[in-house]
């Protein structure tokens, strides 16, 4: 009776960049076709395949005769990977064929310590893998069927007044990078014979606002955050500044 071998393996994009360490007593091919074939769920293996324009290489890390090394190995690969910053689509720390946390619940202790500090806290990938995942995005764009699943999510959803607060005072006192004159020329062309607001919004709006008056303190901000600029008024060819 041949003894059975253990192959561990890795699951990885084009570019070379490891996201999956698993097990398997298969092929390699044989694996890999399982992991394309399994890919209805919502785990984050799966999002990450569904997101590429091709399917990931595998490839082999190494290789047993024992289950219990075959555990060991999987783990300390998995450990392996990500404290040189990959990151790992595994939903477990390894060796144990599958999720071996369904249905259980993390310790108070647990989930405090999860809360505190990230597993990857104060680690920076290195140039090469940031240019290597940039490069991986590059031309991948989001699909319509999935932009409408994210938008029906998000509709209806509002930021309570703590969080606006958090933003506002995130924001504060942080100046944003001027456009290039490339970026501007493409947006105006861009925007030209757009509207912005479709009929409907805006007679919303209209009517949201009608009867409402501005108060003198928010009268006066927009009046000192308008002074010393100047608008050009466009009458037929001749182009008027007003100061």
């Amino acid at each position: 009776m041949l003894a059975e071998r253990y192959l561990i393996y890795g699951l990885s994009d084009n570019y070379g960049i490891i996201r999956y360490v698993g097990k398997t007593k298969f092929s390699l091919e044989k694996r890999l076709k399982t992991h394309l074939k399994r890919l209805k769920g919502n785990d984050h293996r799966a999002n990450w395949i569904r997101g590429l324009s091709k399917p990931p290489l595998i490839q082999l890390l190494a290789e047993t005769n024992e289950e219990k090394t075959a555990n060991i190995l999987e783990i300390l690969l998995i450990a392996f990977y990500k404290s040189f910053g990959c990151q790992l689509t595994n939903g477990t720390e390894g060796g144990t064929g599958g999720s071996a946390f369904k249905g259980k619940r993390h310790s108070i202790e647990s989930r405090l310590k999860m809360s505190k500090r990230p597993w990857n806290y104060g680690k920076c990938l290195s140039e090469e893998i940031k240019r290597k995942m940039s490069e991986s995005h590059k031309g991948h764009f989001i699909s319509e069927i999935t932009k409408d699943k994210i938008s029906k999510i998000l509709k209806g959803r509002k930021n309570t007044l703590e969080q606006s607060k958090k933003q506002s005072e995130a924001q504060k006192g942080k100046r944003r990078k001027p456009h290039s004159l490339e970026t501007r020329q493409k947006m105006s062309k861009s925007g030209k014979g757009k509207h912005r607001w479709s009929k409907e919004a805006r007679l919303r709006q209209s009517k949201l606002h009608k009867g409402k008056r501005l108060s003198k303190e928010h009268r006066e901000k927009i009046g000192n955050a308008h002074r010393g600029m100047k608008y050009k008024l466009r009458r037929h060819d001749n182009s008027t500044t007003i100061p």
